[in-house]
């Protein structure tokens, strides 16, 4: 990168500083005006003051102000100084001192950094002297020396020495001070693309430029050694480290820090690799047993292993020895439904039996009230035929109180057997109660069963499903129960009914025997007991069909006991059913 050239394009740090100097140059030449007013009433130079001062001071503060920065600018300050030199040098009437303005402000020009501007006033200065020797020589009233002092132009010369030598002097520091700005500036763009990241930059000066050049070699070897890092770290080599002792200060810092980082990195990748390898070593041994709970073996477990999985091994662990007691328990409760429906199925079978004994009773009972019927409606006819038919009414009043007799002992042995049917279905009933508690217990076993399975997550859902299944059949049982015992308490009330209908109907008959005895010893009276017997026979007939409504009230009773008996059978077969599915379900697991 070379520098600028004197003539051409400035740099952002030469272009600012210039338009400072031009701020501060225009506040010091409306100083100078005050000046030149503070030094008019010497030799009254008031004129000269403020209208020399006013145009230099105005032309000064005009350009310094729009053209800031400008070789316009430097070049009306450098002018304005040797003028403001000139007005000071005449105002004091020639002093020799007030000629040390000159080399001040021709070094004060050297703020501008440009060697133009000093050879711009010095050449100013100089055509000063020369034309105002000339005129304070040839008696005009101006001043560049004290009166009377009839300096020659040797004089001016040495003051033109001494002029040019600072001068040059100061053309040298501006030039350098301007090449020194200049290398500023390009360093400024060095700055600008190594912050971008350009590291390829060609870097031209000298100690600034040397300083940069040892900035970007430095980074770049920190850009080596981090890139070398990078690609060890992408290829794996994570034990790979940079060599933080080639840097120094923040540098090193910044090494250590990614040495630091590349070693959490490793750390963090071993700690990774024992938690995939202790994950994959706990699904294999989950899958282990979860292919034997599969297979219904509830006997397996979780093999356990001190890590972090050792709480949910434990948990499962514990949930499948909580499943195959519960499995237990269900196999136990199938066997004992099993065994209580065989019970059911033979219990209905007696009661059907019993049903059909019974209706096999009460349709002799009813054969026997009609023949007594009949012999009731015979004894009428011969109540009013008595005259004739003596021998006959005696004859069917034996006949009438053997059949009387018959129907008291059928009438006990019916009592007997509906008593007997009572007693069956309290059996009945307490079987039916022990089936509802059993069908509560497995309604309950169904439903921790469904609670285990919803522990177990995704491995219970197929038993979800089996306790679902037992739970309804426990529901189907209790129902079936309730409707049994519905039944059982139908027949015993039409059991109760029965007893007090045959009940009755030993009374009658036993009435019918005490009528039946009165006749036979009254038999001589048969003249004076005519009426009487009629009446007896009436009363007789209405007994024999009260007789027969009650026997029919008995058989439909035991054709209701033979119903219910039977769907209480088909209830025990279902119940057999189910505890034939249960059993078979549970035991496809082994605990």
């Amino acid at each position: 990168m070379s520098n600028h050239e004197d003539t051409g394009r400035e740099g952002p740090i030469m272009t600012e500083s210039r338009k400072r100097a031009d701020r501060a140059m225009g506040v010091l030449l409306a100083l100078h005006l005050l000046l030149a007013l503070a030094l008019a009433p010497m030799r009254g130079t008031w004129v000269e003051a403020l209208v020399f001062g006013g145009v230099l001071t105005g032309v000064s503060l005009l350009a310094t102000r729009s053209l800031a920065g400008s070789l316009v600018s430097r070049l009306t300050v450098g002018v304005a100084l040797m003028g403001y030199s000139a007005l000071l040098i005449h105002q004091t009437g020639g002093m020799i001192e007030m000629h040390f303005h000159i080399f001040a402000a021709l070094a004060f020009l050297l703020v501008y950094r440009d060697w133009r501007i000093p050879v711009a006033a010095a050449g100013t200065i100089a055509v000063h002297h020369l034309l105002f020797a000339a005129l304070q020589n040839g008696g005009a009233h101006v001043y560049i020396f004290p009166a009377g002092a009839h300096h020659g132009f040797g004089m001016v010369l040495v003051h033109a020495t001494f002029v040019v030598f600072e001068t040059g002097v100061l053309v040298y520091l501006a030039r350098m001070l301007a090449a020194e700005a200049r290398e500023a500036d390009d360093m400024c763009v060095v700055a600008g693309r190594i912050a971008a990241g350009d590291l390829d930059v060609e870097i031209h000066g000298g100690t600034v430029a040397n300083a940069y050049r040892e900035v970007v070699a430095t980074v770049r070897e920190l850009l080596h050694e981090t890139q070398r890092l990078v690609q060890a770290v992408r290829e794996g080599r994570l034990s790979e480290r940079a060599d933080a002792t080639r840097f120094h200060g923040a540098f090193r810092e910044l090494v250590a820090g990614v040495n630091d980082t590349v070693a959490a990195m490793e750390a963090a990748t071993l700690d990774v690799r024992r938690e995939r390898d202790g994950a994959a070593d706990f699904v294999g041994r989950l899958r282990a047993a979860l292919a034997c709970w599969a297979a219904g073996d509830l006997t397996a477990r979780v093999e356990s292993a001190e890590d972090d999985y050792a709480p949910i091994t434990g948990s499962l662990n514990e949930t499948i020895a909580g499943l195959a007691r519960a499995i237990f328990r269900i196999r136990d409760v199938s066997t004992t439904v099993a065994s209580t429906s065989v019970q059911i199925r033979t219990a209905s079978r007696t009661l059907a039996s019993a049903a059909e004994e019974t209706s096999r009773q009460t349709q002799t009972v009813g054969a026997a009230s009609e023949q007594a019927g009949a012999n009731v409606q015979t004894v009428a006819v011969a109540a009013e035929e008595m005259s004739g038919s003596i021998r006959e009414i005696s004859r069917q009043l034996q006949e009438a109180l053997t059949v009387a007799q018959e129907a008291t002992h059928r009438a006990e042995g019916t009592v007997r057997m509906m008593d007997e049917l009572g007693a069956s279905s309290e059996e009945i009933g307490d079987v039916v109660r022990v089936i509802t508690s059993i069908a509560q217990q497995t309604n309950l076993l169904a439903l921790n069963a469904t609670i285990e399975a919803a522990r177990a997550g995704e491995a219970g859902k197929g038993f979800a499903v089996v306790a679902n299944e037992v739970k309804q059949l426990a529901s189907q049982t209790a129902k079936a129960t309730e409707e049994i015992s519905g039944k059982i308490r139908g027949v015993q009330d039409s059991t109760g009914a029965a007893v007090g209908g045959i009940q009755e109907i030993d009374r009658i008959i036993r009435r019918i025997n005490e009528i039946s005895t009165s006749i036979a010893a009254a038999v001589e009276e048969q003249s004076a007991a005519t009426g009487e017997i009629a009446r007896n026979v009436n009363e007789a007939a209405r007994g024999t069909d009260e007789v027969a409504r009650s026997i029919t009230g008995v058989g439909r009773a035991a054709d209701d006991t033979a119903g219910g008996a039977a769907q209480s059978q088909a209830a025990s077969d279902q119940l057999a059913g189910v505890a034939r599915e249960l059993e078979e379900l549970v035991g496809a697991f082994r605990v």
